[in-house]
């Protein structure tokens, strides 16, 4: 299946990168500061590897007591990456992030990483894919616990998706036949 859109008509080209001896303490505030859950690890144009949130994590729990700001980001990012071109179809991107487990991919061109392309750009573009995306990345315990939550309240969840009340894409629920997002629904 095809989109008709192209890798580098949604991708972010602004990513935001640190130095593969940087540690862990200075990605980590990178990463909020910028409000991004990876950083692209790279010196010059030579990329080492990327690091996400999920990384730091595991490094917390696997190295008890570890100083932060003494772990450097080469020690952990991962480092075969998985990659996408600019002018591959999003459906492409999607299909190796499936097949991956990845959450996002580099985007190169030309030896080059020109991007960064997430799960959530594509869906902001293709809400509809979100029970397809959710089930292949293994968030269906999530979705089922806020179903629970919802249900309770006499709500019932609809996915991701464009609220009806005000356009914003955000985890919508449905509510007299209508989606609308939580700040919506209040």
């Amino acid at each position: 299946m095809q989109s008709g859109m192209n890798v580098s008509d949604i991708m972010t080209r602004n990513f935001i990168s640190a130095q593969p001896e940087a540690s862990l303490l200075e990605c980590s505030k990178l990463m909020v500061k910028n409000k991004v859950g990876s950083l692209i690890i790279q010196s010059g144009k030579k990329v080492h590897g990327i690091l996400t949130e999920g990384d730091i994590i595991a490094a917390i729990v696997r190295r008890k007591n570890a100083d932060l700001g003494k772990i450097q980001a080469r020690d952990i990012a991962a480092k075969k990456l998985i990659t996408v071109k600019p002018e591959e179809d999003v459906m492409t991107a999607l299909s190796k992030m499936r097949k991956s487990y990845h959450k996002r991919l580099p985007v190169v061109a030309g030896g080059e990483i020109v991007g960064i392309i997430t799960v959530k750009d594509i869906l902001k573009i293709h809400p509809e894919l979100f029970s397809e995306v959710s089930f292949a990345f293994r968030i269906r315990e999530e979705m089922e616990k806020l179903g629970r939550v919802s249900e309770i309240k006499g709500i019932r969840l609809s996915g991701e998706g464009r609220c009806e009340e005000c356009g914003n894409f955000d985890t919508l629920y449905k509510s007299d036949g209508v989606l609308l997002c939580g700040s919506c629904m209040e």
